[in-house]
């Protein structure tokens, strides 16, 4: 930030630079603030589709307000930072659905780890060759793998990082960059990443809205949007896929657990692994 502070011409107002008519005030500081933040976020003053994009997935809320910052038009914007304040101080509805959301998300999972305390210590896990939500097999030494009778293709029960006891899986699911996931997964003899296709087939919407398997979610559903009895202990949280995008070499595709949504990121984020066998 050193060599690209405010009051230089990427962070000047149109006004000041003479790019526009008006008059200097208050809403010149604004857009000033407005490309620093720009800078903060992304390391650039300009940004392109794919970064609204994201800043909108995000937090609409703050992308909202960064955008009529900058606007070039200085009757468009914050008139002074009291005005920028009292936006970002406003109620934000979404934050409050998210925070009703983990909140449930936090129910459900204690009433699961009940459920499945209570199945334990009913009798103890046999392998069987009865499906797991008509759909999952179990397979493997000890039933560390599935299945699935739908697709052809076999996925380790547990997250990377993980490991299967014969019952569920314990221990933490780890976080790898998309090119660590790559890397993490050449490591294990005969599985890899899924592509972002197979991933989605994971997706489970326990109400079958608006279908039980392989898209995203809605209405009153549990989390994470995946068979619980056939992967244990799965975290609501982002999954990599194998899949990079296809115009933008630094991103790739991933599916998010929490409610069974499919997007991209960037590849320097760290989000979880699921590895499969078989297909393609």
């Amino acid at each position: 930030m050193a060599d690209s502070a405010g009051g230089t011409y990427e962070y000047a107002a149109p006004e000041q630079m003479g790019r526009r008519l008006g008059s200097v005030g208050p809403y010149s500081d604004v857009y000033g603030f407005g490309k620093t933040l720009c800078y903060c976020l992304f390391l650039k003053t300009h940004l392109t589709r794919s970064d609204w994009r994201m800043l909108d997935n995000d937090d609409e809320t703050l992308s909202a307000l960064l955008s009529d910052c900058i606007e070039e038009d200085c009757t468009e914007r914050p008139e002074n930072f009291i005005a920028v304040l009292k936006a970002l101080a406003a109620p934000d509805a979404k934050a409050e659905q998210r925070h009703q959301a983990e909140e449930q998300t936090a129910r459900e999972a204690d009433q699961a780890e009940q459920r499945r305390q209570a199945k334990e210590q009913a009798a103890p896990i046999s392998l069987t060759t009865d499906l797991i939500a008509d759909r999952y097999q179990v397979r493997g030494d000890n039933g560390d793998i599935l299945y699935d009778t739908t697709t052809g293709l076999e996925w380790q029960r547990c997250s990377l990082g993980q490991s299967w006891d014969g019952r569920t899986c314990t221990g933490e699911a780890n976080r790898y960059t998309w090119d660590e996931a790559c890397a993490a997964a050449d490591q294990v003899p005969g599985w890899r990443l899924p592509t972002i296709d197979e991933l989605k087939t994971l997706i489970y919407c326990s109400n079958g809205k608006p279908e039980k398997f392989g898209c995203k979610c809605s209405g009153d559903f549990q989390r994470p949007t995946i068979v619980p009895e056939a992967f244990p202990e799965t975290p609501s949280d982002l999954f990599w896929s194998g899949s990079p995008h296809a115009n933008d070499s630094s991103s790739a595709w991933y599916v998010y657990f929490g409610s069974g949504n499919a997007h991209y990121n960037y590849r320097s984020h760290a989000f979880h692994v699921r590895l499969v066998r078989g297909g393609q």
